[in-house]
């Protein structure tokens, strides 16, 4: 309004031919938003009026009063109209017609993704399933593998040489390594069906952290790596599932052994008036790279992240470890030194 008011000015004044854009400016709106055309019917005159008041008092032209309010009872009249026009049931039918489109073609994009959202359910319940039965299924000859070899490994007849038994332990470790894995994906299954129990109880965390880091070094801990264990003298027990909490347990300062070819790895328990905070499996191992941190807690996601992966895994460990201290009410995080 402002910038026609101009216009009009410099174009004559009174005698501009410009004066009907107020009323082409309030059907442009007319259209956009009623509530607009409302304001812009009212806004249009009044502004007129002011450049008139303007020309006469301030400017000092001499104006035909009769041609002005003739023009703006024009204006006035023309707004009126067509707010009425579209405050019609003409006019609320269009809109009526054009709100039920969009709420079809919204029900219709709704309905498409409640589809989609099924199918993707169906399909993970799918994959639970056969990971779960296939895991069932694998784990009762390797345990027949497992027992077999060990029998032999025994060689309580002494007829078996050196190399013999180094092939059957060969066997015994891929048996074990295939065997864990088969778990891991059962109890992949198992948090992703909602079916996984804990049983808790009073759990002394410093004692079985010392146990695993015992276990561990016997799985062929390189001597250039040193092992440290930091936990107070006592402490008080935690609640917990203790075999859940070792599984964790395990998994981290096994990563930290599998990772870390040189230097130190060093369990530490924090607490408070002897109560256990945090765990701390600290190593100077070969580290993750910063655009893999943010899916490291991902299952079949490892810190490397490549298809030719230089250490062994699925890359269930630690989704599953954090998925597991989430169920014990833990939080398992990831901290950079």
């Amino acid at each position: 309004l402002v910038t026609w008011c101009w216009a009009i000015s410099a174009s004559g004044g009174s005698q501009s031919l410009l004066w009907p854009v107020f009323l082409l400016h309030t059907a442009d709106q007319l259209w956009l938003n009623r509530a607009r055309a409302r304001v812009m019917a009212g806004m249009g005159p009044i502004a007129y009026a002011g450049l008139v008041a303007y020309w006469t008092l301030v400017v000092g032209q001499d104006v035909v009063w009769g041609a002005e309010v003739a023009k703006l009872m024009v204006l006035v009249t023309m707004n009126v109209f067509m707010v009425l026009v579209a405050e019609g049931p003409w006019h609320q039918q269009e809109r009526t017609h054009a709100a039920k489109d969009l709420i079809l073609r919204l029900e219709e994009q709704s309905a498409e993704l409640d589809a989609a959202r099924r199918k993707a359910e169906e399909a993970n319940e799918a994959k639970s399933e056969f990971l779960g039965r296939m895991s069932h299924e694998l784990r009762t000859p390797l345990h027949s593998v497992l027992g077999f070899a060990n029998v032999l490994l025994k060689n309580k007849h002494l007829s078996l040489e050196s190399r013999d038994l180094d092939y059957l332990q060969r066997i015994r470790v891929n048996a074990m390594h295939l065997l864990n894995l088969i778990n891991d994906l059962l109890d992949l299954a198992r948090i992703e069906e909602g079916d996984l129990k804990l049983e808790f109880s009073e759990v002394d965390v410093a004692a079985l952290i010392r146990e695993i880091v015992d276990q561990l070094e016997d799985w062929g801990l390189m001597e250039e790596v040193a092992v440290q264990v930091e936990t107070p003298n006592e402490c008080h027990h935690v609640r917990a599932d203790e075999s859940r909490l070792r599984q964790v347990l395990i998994k981290l300062v096994g990563n930290a052994i599998k990772f870390t070819n040189e230097g130190s790895i060093t369990v530490i328990m924090d607490t408070v008036d002897r109560k256990p905070q945090a765990i701390r499996v600290v190593d100077t191992g070969v580290g993750i790279a910063s655009d893999r941190l943010a899916t490291i807690f991902d299952a079949f996601e490892q810190g490397d992240g490549g298809t030719s992966r230089v250490h062994y895994g699925a890359g269930l460990g630690l989704a599953i470890s954090r998925s597991l201290c989430t169920a014990m009410g833990m939080d398992l995080q990831l901290r950079a030194l």
